[in-house]
Parts: C-alpha cells; sequence; structure tokens
C-alpha cells in the first residue's frame, strides 16, 4: 500500500467549531457534523487518561437523556496497539511530527494539540482509536441534539468528569472543488483547482482532499502522491505534485474533497491528458567560440548526453541584443560539435547559443553565451556638418551632425566638451558615457547645472566602430549669451554739498562681467525719473550740480554688464535739497529805547539771497532766557519793539528759505541816547 504522508503545522488550524461545552471547570472544544445517511460524528479535544474511557448520552431537544454506548469506550493505551488496530492505515502516520516510532507518535498525539487534532480530523479512524471520536449511527437529523461525554475508570465507575456538545443535525454535504487544471514534465504531473474558503456554504467541515487519477484505457482510480492535500483556512488555490508510473498513457485526473467524517464529495471537472516526452535534453554545455583568420565565427561545444538525442540548432545575436534568433535551417548531426559563421560582418560583436534538440522534437534551453568579436582595422569617416546652438528658454547647448558615410559597424558617437574661454584646462569631458547613435544631442551643462554665461566652449564629435577603431574628430565653438543682469551695486548714499549740488557715493557690484553704471534721479513730487550719468565701473561716484532747492529727489544706481543688461536699481533714502550752512550771524545790531519802545537795526555779511527773514528775541538780562517778540524781512532790516524799555537784551537770527536759522548772535542790550 502507497504511503500517505500529512504534513501538519500549526498555522493549518481550520476546523470550524461553533459548539463550546463546559465540563466540570474544563473548557472542551466539540464538533458535531451530521451527514445524509444518519449518522452524527461528534469530535472533542479532551484528552482521556490513561485506563479510562467514557460512555456517551443524547438528549434530544432538551428530552430525557438516552445512553449511546452499551459499554465503555476504551481509546488504545500506547503505540504498538494503535499500530496493531490501523493496520496498514499506520503507514498513513509516518513522519508524524517528524517521528516514526509508534509509541512516540502516540503519546504525540494524546496531546490534542493543533497538529495532533488535524490528524485525527482528517483520520476519522485513528480519532476514534485515541477516543477523540464517537459516531452516533443513528442520529435524529434536522433535530437539536445534546451528546454528554461520562468518563469512566477501568471498573466502569464514573469518575466525574463531564462533557457535552450541542448541535442542529443538518445533514452536511462538501461540494466538489472546481477548475482542475493539469499539466506535466515528463512523468512528473502538477494538478492545480480551486476551493472556496471557509465560511461558504457546504464547506465549513472539509478537511482535506483527495486526488486522483487513472488509465483511461483500464479505469483503475489511484491516489495522485504521496501527501495529504489539507485545507487551509483563507487559501483557495491548490496543489499536488506526483509522478505517474509510465509515459505514452492518457490519464484521467480529478478531484475529491474529503469531510470530517470521511465523506467525499462529487468529483470535480475531469481531465484527460495524454504524459508524453516533452522533458527536453540537457542544456549543452562547454560553449565557446573565436574568430577564424578569414574573419569568421568558429563555435564549438562539448556533445550531448541525451540518449535520444536528434542534433543540434545554432542561435545568434549581436551582443547588445537580447533577443537571438536561429541560424541554422536543419538539425546539425547528433555529433558534430562544431558550426562555422560565415555570414559575419567585421567590427561586430556576436554572441552565440547552441539547443539540444531530441527525437520528440524536445528542445533544451540555450547554452550560456559564446562571445565572438570579428576585429575590424578599419578608422571610420568622421561626421560633417557639426554646429552648436544655445537655447535660452531652456539653457541648454543642442549640437546636431550628419554622418560622413554609411556607417555599417556604428557603435556610438563621442561627444566632447570643454570649456576654453575662460580657459579651465586642456582636458575634454566625454559626455555620453553609453552608447549614442542619433545625429543630434542635448548638452544639459556641467552637472546638469547649466552653464557659466558669456564662457566659450568647444564640442567635438568623433564615430566609434564596432572594433573600437576612433575617426578624426570635427570641433565647432560657442561662447553662452550673457543673459542674466548684474547684481545691483551696493548702498548707495546721497548728501547735499555746498548748499547747491548732491553728492552720491555706492558700492560695487558682486558681479565680474560690470563694465558701468548707470545713475537715475526720481522727482517724488512729480513722478518723474531721469538718467543722469553713466560712468565706468571703476568710478563709484558722482555729483548732481545745480539741483533745484526744496525739492525731494530719490536717486538710484544700477550695474551695467558687457552683454548691455543692466540690473534692478539700488536706491538711496529719499533727500529733501536745500543749504546744508546755516546762515551767517548778523552785526552791528543797535538797540536804542525811544518813546514808541525799542528801535532795532542791523547789518548782513556776505550773500543775502539765502536769507529769507530775520527772528528777534528777547531777555531781561544779557544771561537769562530770549522769548521771540517778532520778525523781519529781508528788506527791512530794521524791527520795532512796541513793548520794550532801556536795559532789556535783544538777539537777531537771521533764517534761511529752509527755515534754518544763525547758529549764534550777539546779545544787543537797548540804552538811550
Amino acid at each position: 500500500m502507497k504511503k500517505i504522508n500529512i504534513t501538519l503545522i500549526a498555522a493549518l488550524i481550520l476546523v470550524y467549531m461553533p459548539q463550546l461545552a463546559t465540563g466540570q471547570g474544563s473548557n472542551v472544544d466539540v464538533e458535531i457534523m451530521a451527514r445524509d445517511d444518519g449518522k452524527a460524528f461528534i469530535y472533542h479535544d479532551m484528552p482521556v487518561p490513561l485506563s479510562h474511557g467514557f460512555h456517551v448520552y443524547r438528549s434530544v431537544e432538551g428530552g430525557e437523556w438516552e445512553q449511546l454506548t452499551p459499554e465503555p469506550v476504551f481509546p488504545v493505551q500506547n503505540g504498538f496497539q494503535l499500530q496493531q488496530n490501523l493496520g496498514t492505515r499506520f503507514d498513513d502516520l509516518s513522519g508524524f511530527d517528524q517521528q516514526d516510532d509508534p509509541q512516540t507518535i502516540f503519546l504525540r498525539l494524546r496531546s490534542a494539540s493543533d497538529r495532533a487534532m488535524i490528524a485525527m480530523y482528517a483520520m476519522p479512524d485513528l480519532a476514534q482509536q485515541m477516543g477523540h471520536l464517537f459516531v452516533d449511527e443513528d442520529a435524529p437529523l434536522n433535530q437539536r441534539v445534546t451528546y454528554r461525554f461520562e468518563l469512566m475508570d477501568n471498573l466502569d465507575n464514573e469518575v466525574g468528569t463531564s462533557f457535552t456538545g450541542e448541535a442542529m443535525l443538518r445533514p452536511f454535504s462538501p461540494i466538489a472543488p472546481e477548475n482542475l487544471e493539469v499539466s506535466h514534465e515528463g512523468r512528473q504531473v502538477t494538478m492545480s483547482w480551486r476551493y472556496p474558503a471557509l465560511g461558504t456554504a457546504n464547506t465549513d467541515f472539509v478537511i482535506s482532499f483527495r486526488p486522483r487519477f487513472q488509465r483511461v484505457d483500464r479505469q483503475q482510480p489511484r491516489r495522485a502522491g504521496t501527501t495529504l492535500p489539507l485545507r487551509l483556512s483563507r487559501q483557495t488555490d491548490y496543489q499536488q505534485h506526483f509522478r505517474v508510473p509510465e509515459t505514452g498513457v492518457e490519464y484521467e485526473f480529478w478531484v475529491e474533497a474529503v469531510d470530517y467524517s470521511g465523506q467525499f464529495s462529487p468529483a470535480s471537472n475531469r481531465v484527460r491528458l495524454q504524459i508524453g516526452d516533452n522533458v527536453p535534453p540537457p542544456t549543452v554545455s562547454g560553449v565557446r567560440g573565436r574568430m577564424t583568420r578569414d574573419y569568421q565565427a568558429e563555435i564549438t561545444w562539448n556533445v550531448s548526453t541525451a540518449v535520444d538525442i536528434a542534433g543540434y540548432h545554432v542561435y545568434r545575436a549581436l551582443s547588445d541584443e537580447e533577443q537571438t534568433e536561429r541560424i541554422t535551417e536543419e538539425l546539425l548531426p547528433p555529433l558534430q560539435t562544431t558550426f562555422i559563421d560565415e555570414t559575419t560582418e567585421p567590427g561586430t560583436h556576436y554572441r552565440y547559443q547552441i539547443t539540444a534538440v531530441d527525437q520528440n522534437g524536445n528542445e533544451s534551453e540555450p547554452s550560456t553565451n559564446a562571445t565572438v568579436l570579428v576585429i575590424d582595422y578599419t578608422i571610420p569617416e568622421p561626421v560633417i556638418g557639426l554646429n552648436a546652438g544655445f537655447s535660452e528658454e531652456v539653457g541648454t547647448v543642442q549640437l546636431n551632425w550628419e554622418p560622413g558615410d554609411v556607417y555599417q559597424n556604428l557603435r556610438s558617437y563621442r561627444i566632447l566638451r570643454r570649456q576654453v574661454n575662460p580657459p579651465v584646462g586642456n582636458t575634454y569631458s566625454q559626455l555620453n558615457p553609453g552608447q549614442h547613435h542619433e545625429l543630434a544631442f542635448t548638452d544639459l551643462g556641467l552637472a546638469g547645472e547649466g552653464f557659466t554665461e558669456g564662457a566659450t566652449y568647444e564640442y567635438g564629435v568623433a564615430v566609434v566602430n564596432l572594433s573600437g577603431n576612433i575617426s578624426d574628430t570635427l570641433f565647432t565653438r560657442i561662447q553662452i549669451p550673457v543673459i542674466t543682469p548684474p547684481e545691483p551695486p551696493g548702498m548707495v548714499t546721497a548728501e547735499m554739498q555746498a548748499n547747491r549740488r548732491v553728492g552720491l557715493n555706492w558700492n560695487a557690484s558682486v558681479s565680474r562681467d560690470v563694465t558701468h553704471y548707470r545713475i537715475y534721479r526720481t522727482d517724488v513730487e512729480t513722478d518723474s525719473l531721469i538718467e543722469l550719468h553713466t560712468t565706468r565701473r571703476g568710478n563709484r561716484f558722482y555729483r548732481d550740480e545745480d539741483v533745484a532747492l526744496n525739492r525731494t529727489f530719490v536717486y538710484g544706481v544700477a550695474a551695467v554688464d558687457s552683454a548691455g543688461n543692466e540690473s534692478l536699481q539700488m536706491l538711496a533714502d529719499a533727500l529733501v535739497t536745500g543749504r546744508v550752512n546755516p546762515p551767517v550771524p548778523a552785526h552791528n545790531v543797535q538797540a536804542r529805547a525811544t518813546e514808541e519802545g525799542v528801535m532795532l537795526s542791523w547789518q548782513v555779511r556776505g550773500e543775502t539771497e539765502h536769507i529769507s527773514g530775520f527772528q528777534i528775541y528777547r531777555a531781561g538780562i544779557a544771561t537769562g532766557r530770549y522769548e521771540p517778540v517778532g520778525e523781519a524781512d529781508l528788506q527791512q532790516l530794521s524791527f520795532t519793539d512796541s513793548q520794550g524799555t532801556a536795559g532789556m537784551w535783544y538777539r537777531v537770527y537771521p533764517v534761511d528759505e529752509n527755515g534754518q536759522r544763525a547758529r549764534e548772535a550777539r546779545a544787543t542790550q537797548a540804552v538811550t541816547r
């Protein structure tokens, strides 16, 4: 009898156990399943002590208890008894929990662990022997039934331990697996099928599957494989791998679902398949290649070890191509292990693969690659019409050229660049690290970050053929335009000088390409802007001569580079024009006391066009606090203080048009003359 191994791991716990009974302080899981034939299968996971058994009682719809066991049911007591009672079925447990000794297997099963319970659900006869299954042969279907287990000692006395389980005995019939597909590689067959996940109707009690097959001409069903495919809680796709006895035969395959009671579902869809020799020969080994004196490729390999070898095919591709093409129309003889490729091109790098084909037409996997470089010493013609253009919109240099010949063996164009002004060395950078076959190239600049404005670059393009020969390099140069305005000058200051002009000073722009500066003036009152002057970059000052006084101006300076790009203006603070120095003090001040008051008179030195008037102050003593008593215009040069008396002191201050008065005034006492 063929041995069926049960592979069990804790992750395979899939039993559906809605009935949970409590017996004298012990929690016992009880699983109840009914069948159409009137039988009910009651599983439990309570280990029955050695030398103990149990009686089973039944209550229908809450009625009286009925004893179902005339004698106590005693489980097997050791592994050897278990092996004897199961007979050949014990072989199905070989390797359980990685054990083969009957007593060790018995003890592992007595633990009622998850692994042990799955094994007993999969083998009802094993569960009965271990005392974990009772079969009610005449169960009342479609009624609610409670079963009670009473543990007994070996003298048929109750030991006080019991547990119950309750269920509606609705008959269960498993549904069939679906979508069976069968494939094979020689005698090795793979069966694949689908089964719903737990929770689907008529599937909850399914524990495993029984794959089957038979010869179409003999109708003798056989087990498919040596492992029992267990159902997984969340899995819907299953497979079984096994070997059929012989090839050249048509077989029929099907699979059945198996529930806890050992009941089989209807068969899945049946698949018939002719199992023939579809195993390809071994991969050809020892494949090598070399170039002959005639610039052809010679490929050699080891003879195939397949006994039914029919011959060989040769495949070829260029070294940079993934897909090979067969270049042999007919099979090469089984003992031929050399092939000359007479269709090679100089300067081309080839790779070759060999396959073996057997008498049934099965072709092996391609061999490892044998590479052959057919050397070419011809120097290719250089390119023509190389030109370079700069795109201000995206900041890239676009190269375009034309081929100088029809390049049959072109490996790549080699594109070079160096900066020649300002010079940074004589070394060229290769812009294409990989192969480039287009007649155009876009240069993104140094490290892809653009170009230095105003710099001149030299580009070169050469042709490289498959043999590594390089043509002369064609060069062209391009100057990158300056399109970014320079940075504005540093801080700008504006101040009045000599009471009639404005002096400007500013710091230099940080941009190196600045050639000169432009000076602007804005009249704040009229909002009018005018350009005053342009000066070379070395000069950073300017005088605005004879400006209108008593006006508010804002001065600005912009930097201009060699391309004419002008920066933003750097503005000075707003400046109100006017005299910087105060008026000269009045002199020869006279104060004469009269009946009408004190009459003052004075004289003015120097220019008087900026003087708008005079302010007169009076105090009781020479060093006292002087209070204003009146004003006089420029034409009078005199003033009468009607409240003044002899002995009082006076000061006369000239005032200019900006309201600025003289810094000092001599004190003069009023006297009577």
